[in-house]
């Protein structure tokens, strides 16, 4: 067994501790479950569905939710409910160190383990927090991806729990303003609800949407995407999960006509 699965004390004297103490056992129970299940890795940064919590703990949906809640308020870790990846925030500070010398030997293993994980929210405050102890070479995401995630209101807690399961139901009826701005820039309206699919789960590893609008607007310029009425230009789910905006798009081969240098002479 991993050294990391070990709990430190401090889990039950510290202020965290009291306050999930306070919560009830739910709260007690997931905690206990995230820091030692099969997913977690030392980083505290994992993926994780919320379904597992449930399953694994033999409390009920109601009861798993209601402990995560209360982890997340009483600022043990936070969640999101895209991706499903929790970050569990003391766990490197526990299992890793307060910080490791450039020459120690996990520095590699730590920035491995860090480019490993899947895009989530949670990516650049992570790096924030621990790239210059662990010397994390550099960020992944974007700054203040996940405030909104670790706002310790029950209103954002429940909205962000809830996102699992709403992604795989109804049409959203709200998109984020960035999407709507991608969506009405590309060419292409088929597969709205996927597309906004594809565009959360690469939350982390996407460059500002102006960037995005920028390189669209020079495909449709192309001729490959005039061609056909638009039809040979990719779906725009396609388009987000393989990083369109990273193409470049394809020089026209056409011949140019040479300038007439002398005027022509009539007969």
């Amino acid at each position: 067994m991993s050294d990391y699965a070990t709990v430190n004390p401090n889990f039950w004297t510290g202020e965290t501790g009291r306050k999930l103490r306070e919560s009830g056992p739910e709260a007690q129970l997931v905690a206990l479950y995230l820091l030692s299940n099969s997913h977690r890795n030392p980083l505290g940064l994992y993926y994780l569905p919320k379904m597992l919590i449930s399953h694994k703990t033999a409390l009920s949906k109601e009861g798993a939710s209601k402990g995560l809640q209360r982890g997340i308020l009483a600022g043990f870790c936070a969640w999101e409910g895209v991706s499903e990846v929790i970050w569990v925030f003391k766990m490197a500070f526990y299992k890793i160190g307060t910080d490791l010398k450039i020459n120690d030997k996990r520095v590699k293993w730590v920035n491995d383990l860090y480019n490993s994980l899947p895009n989530n929210a949670f990516l650049y405050d992570f790096w924030e927090e621990y790239g210059s102890k662990y010397h994390i070479e550099k960020p992944r995401g974007f700054k203040g991806a996940s405030e909104a995630l670790r706002c310790p209101t029950e209103a954002n807690i429940n909205i962000n729990i809830n996102n699992s399961i709403k992604k795989h139901c109804a049409h959203p009826k709200n998109y984020t303003p960035e999407f709507d701005t991608f969506w009405n820039t590309y060419p292409r309206k088929i597969g709205k609800k996927k597309a906004f699919q594809a565009w959360t789960s690469c939350n982390g590893n996407r460059p500002d949407i102006q960037i995005i609008v920028a390189k669209i607007e020079r495909f449709k310029k192309t001729e490959q995407w005039k061609e056909k009425g638009g039809r040979l230009i990719p779906h725009p789910t396609t388009w987000i999960n393989r990083g369109g905006w990273d193409d470049e798009p394809e020089v026209s081969n056409a011949r140019i006509k040479p300038p007439t240098f002398f005027n022509e002479v009539s007969p």
